[in-house]
């Protein structure tokens, strides 16, 4: 129960800050920031997440003494580029990298788009990335434009994040209940969240009064 607490709050920290970090090899981060001048992905990892990519491509590396990550830097710019898509076009050619760390423990690479995106009527989202690799992913992405950021959770089976401005398109931004998705994710976390403390925590008064009762028994004889 206390791996499901904290597993939720690790997912709610993510889904909610400004901006995620990953702290899983299945963990990434893509954070869009999109401008009609200069557009970004900024992509966050562990290095561990890198050599598996590597591995996976490369299969000559799998047991290798060392990986020099600095050194596949095109193998990674290669691997993003063919496997993200942008309203069903991939983003091969479209990027270059602009900066990187890919030995720290909260690894990233920002790439710069060739094209600047805009995009004021939305935008489609699919991210393949280790989709092959890990059997459970979690792919948290933000969009950010105008001032706003928009977060998105993709796995293996959800792929695909359809985002539109809020000033576009403010109606299908509301969930149920006049209620914004973001929020409506967040209200039904934080009642998993009460409600999974309450069970553990009445386990724990069953278990103190199975023990009094077993005690007392145990003095009248």
């Amino acid at each position: 129960m206390k791996k499901i607490i904290l597993y939720t709050l690790a997912i709610l920290f993510l889904l909610f800050s400004e901006t995620g970090h990953s702290h899983q090899p299945n963990q990434l981060t893509y954070t869009f920031k999109l401008d009609k001048d200069v557009s970004t992905l900024t992509i966050h990892f562990t290095p561990k997440t890198l050599i598996d990519i590597l591995e996976s491509v490369k299969p000559e590396l799998k047991g290798a003494s060392s990986i020099n990550l600095n050194g596949h830097k095109d193998d990674f710019l290669r691997y993003f580029s063919e496997r993200i898509l942008l309203n069903k076009a991939n983003l091969e050619g479209r990027l270059s990298i602009g900066e990187m760390n890919l030995l720290a423990h909260n690894a990233f690479i920002t790439f710069i788009l060739a094209d600047s995106i805009d995009a004021p009527c939305g935008l489609e989202i699919e991210v393949n990335s280790l989709t092959d690799v890990y059997s459970k992913l979690e792919n948290f992405v933000f969009v950010r434009h105008q001032g706003e950021t928009a977060r998105f959770v993709l796995s293996n089976e959800q792929r695909v994040a359809n985002w539109k401005p809020s000033k576009f398109d403010n109606e299908k931004q509301l969930g149920f209940l006049g209620i914004a998705s973001s929020w409506k994710v967040f209200a039904l976390s934080i009642t998993f969240l009460g409600l999974a403390m309450l069970f553990f925590q009445k386990k724990r008064v069953k278990r103190k009064v199975g023990a009094t009762q077993i005690k007392g028994s145990a003095d009248k004889l």
